[in-house]
Formats: C-alpha cells, sequence, structure tokens
C-alpha cells in the first residue's frame, strides 16, 4: 500500500503546475525617474557583462586544470595498465595451470567417489576424502583475475571541475534594488510554465 501511495505521490508531483518567479515594475511619477533607471539598466548592463566575463574565465580555469589532471591521471593510468598487462598474462598462464590440475584432481575424485559409492570399497572411500580436501583446498587457490584501470575521462573530469563556475545571478537583485531606489515599485508574480491548466 505504502509503494502505491509513493507511486501515486510521484506521478502528481510530475504532473503538477511548474512556476517560475517574475517581477512586475511599476515606474514612478517622481521626476528624474527616467534617468535614473537609465543609470540602474546601465549597472545592470555592466554587472551581466562582468558575471559574464567571469564565467569565462572561470571555464577557462577549469579547463586548463583538467588538462593538467587529466596527463597526471593519463600517466598514472598508462603504468596501471603496464601491470596489469603483466598480472593479466601471469594469471592466464597460472590460471591455465590451474585448471588442468583441477580437472585431474576432479576426475580422480569422481572415479573413487564411484568406486566408493558401488563396491564401498575403505581404500576408495578414504582417496575419495583426500581428493575431496584437496579440490577444496585448490578452490580456495584458484588465480583471481586482475581488475582492468579504468583510463581517464577528460570529459567528466571536466564537467567536475566546471561545478566551481557558478554564473552570478545577483545583477537582477541588484537591479530591482536599484529601480526602488528610484522611487519605482517591484511586484514578484508566479507565472506557470509547464503542466499548466
Amino acid at each position: 500500500m505504502r509503494y502505491f501511495l509513493l507511486l501515486l505521490s510521484l506521478f502528481f508531483v510530475g504532473c503538477s503546475p511548474k512556476y517560475v518567479l517574475k517581477n512586475h515594475y511599476i515606474p514612478s511619477s517622481k521626476e528624474g525617474f527616467v534617468g535614473c533607471v537609465q543609470e540602474c539598466d546601465s549597472k545592470r548592463d555592466r554587472c551581466e557583462k562582468e558575471a559574464v566575463e567571469t564565467y569565462e574565465i572561470c571555464r577557462q580555469d577549469a579547463y586548463n586544470r583538467t588538462k593538467d589532471i587529466y596527463q597526471i591521471e593519463l600517466i598514472a593510468y598508462e603504468k596501471e595498465y603496464t601491470l596489469y598487462l603483466k598480472e593479466l598474462n601471469f594469471f592466464s598462464s597460472s590460471h591455465f595451470s590451474w585448471q588442468n590440475r583441477f580437472n585431474l584432481v576432479y576426475q580422480d575424485y569422481k572415479y573413487f567417489l564411484d568406486k566408493c559409492q558401488k563396491h564401498k570399497d575403505s581404500y576408495a572411500c578414504a582417496r575419495q576424502g583426500e581428493l575431496d580436501v584437496n579440490l577444496k583446498d585448490l578452490r580456495l587457490r584458484k588465480p583471481v583475475k586482475p581488475r582492468e584501470p579504468l583510463r581517464p575521462n577528460f570529459n567528466e573530469m571536466y564537467e567536475k571541475e566546471l561545478l566551481t563556475c557558478k554564473a552570478s545571478n545577483n545583477c537582477l537583485n541588484e537591479y530591482d534594488k536599484c529601480y526602488t531606489s528610484c522611487g519605482g515599485e517591484v511586484i514578484p508574480y508566479r507565472i506557470c510554465v509547464e503542466n499548466c491548466d
């Protein structure tokens, strides 16, 4: 029941209207208002230009940092990969030997198990027990395939570095303060942008 309610609530959340906040600007009739607001417009334009420039500088810095980190990680990866290839080669040969040894012991085990069960031969039963222990020991010593290292991904690293760059959204707030200081009024309102009825 709880699962159904969770699905139902997710359905309604997904279908609920989505709103964005907008501002309605009411000008003042005071003398000098237009000139004052023009100064606000200029400040906002400068603020937005600086924000874009700052963001672009941050993006370039993130790109350069990513290049440096990527080169270091690529060198480390190449060393790890060379070691991995050696370990893989050793694994292949040791696994081949292990598999042959295991198959021989297992064939003997099956032979003596069959003889023990059919003829109740005490030597066969004792030998089957020894071989069972040998098989368990062999299973414990089975060679483990080495894990291949992951090659560094430049794009993923760059995306991570880009998280440090934030586009400034303070320009509009500063504009609103400037607008009201000129005598105008700023009235926020919500507008539906998705799933509106």
